[in-house]
């Protein structure tokens, strides 16, 4: 194997199932999968990652991080703040500023009381993994499964600190649908969060993508990717076929996984 400073894949030898936890990702994370594999965005986390202390679990579960500033590089990627390349998706704080894949919701927090019953107690949901807080005090809780996600902005008292009545913010003249949507996938977050489906073909490529990208950048020829793939049977029966022969599924494989990676991924968050 090279021996390369800013590889992000599972460690060596490369084995498909350490990629098993790829069939069970949102498209919020298939993204982030991708695009920490950037070359472009790793140098840019690297120049401005000087802007979040490190994350620290609560007696809850999640996990907390506080940013004391903004990279200016958030826009460019369509993450805020940017995440550390080195964190794959299960672990990964994501908050998205574009597409719907994984849409942010506003709100004002108060704390509940005896009179006011609780309508958001992040304690107890399984898919809140982490909160943000970001410079300005605002509090973001991300909820995550296996098939969506969402974003909780929130000013006010902190729902990471105990259950809060939360007022939604509408801004400008939306598009209800997308709103109805929005909270259609709140709601399936808090009360029936998947945390594994059933393999699908689109999931098994994706996977398959990821495998062919690290493995090309640890120095693996394609009909190398092809054994690690398809084992060595398969690849010597069916190698030279003149359509659709493994060679072709490999050289797909990484021409989408690098149009995913330096870019494409947008189209997976929507």
């Amino acid at each position: 194997m090279l021996r390369l400073r800013y590889y992000v894949g599972p460690d060596w030898p490369l084995d498909r199932a350490r990629y098993a936890y790829v069939l069970n990702l949102c498209n919020s994370d298939l993204a982030w999968e991708f695009l920490r594999r950037n070359p472009e965005y790793q140098r840019d986390y690297r120049l401005f990652r000087r802007g979040a202390d490190r994350p620290r679990r609560l007696g809850s579960g999640q996990f907390l991080t506080r940013l004391r500033r903004r990279s200016p590089r958030c826009e460019r990627w369509g993450l805020d703040p940017l995440v550390d390349p080195a964190c794959p998706a299960p672990t990964a704080p994501l908050c998205w500023t574009i597409g719907e894949a994984a849409p942010v919701l506003d709100g004002i927090a108060v704390r509940a009381t005896g009179q006011a019953p609780a309508a958001l107690s992040i304690k107890g949901y399984d898919a809140a993994r982490h909160i943000l807080i970001g410079p300005t005090g605002e509090e973001y809780v991300l909820l995550r499964d296996a098939e969506r996600a969402a974003t909780l902005r929130l000013e006010g008292s902190r729902a990471s600190l105990g259950a809060v009545n939360v007022t939604f913010l509408v801004r400008d003249l939306p598009d209800p649908y997308l709103l109805a949507q929005r909270f259609r996938t709140l709601r399936r977050l808090i009360d029936a969060p998947r945390q594994e489906v059933r393999p699908s073909r689109t999931r098994l490529f994706y996977r398959d993508a990821l495998i062919a990208l690290d493995a090309r950048l640890v120095g693996l020829s394609h009909r190398e990717i092809a054994v690690l793939l398809h084992g060595t049977g398969a690849v010597r029966s069916s190698w030279s076929c003149s359509s659709g022969s493994i060679r072709e599924r490999v050289r797909n494989l990484l021409a989408r996984g690098q149009a995913l990676r330096d870019g494409a991924y947008r189209k997976l968050l929507g």
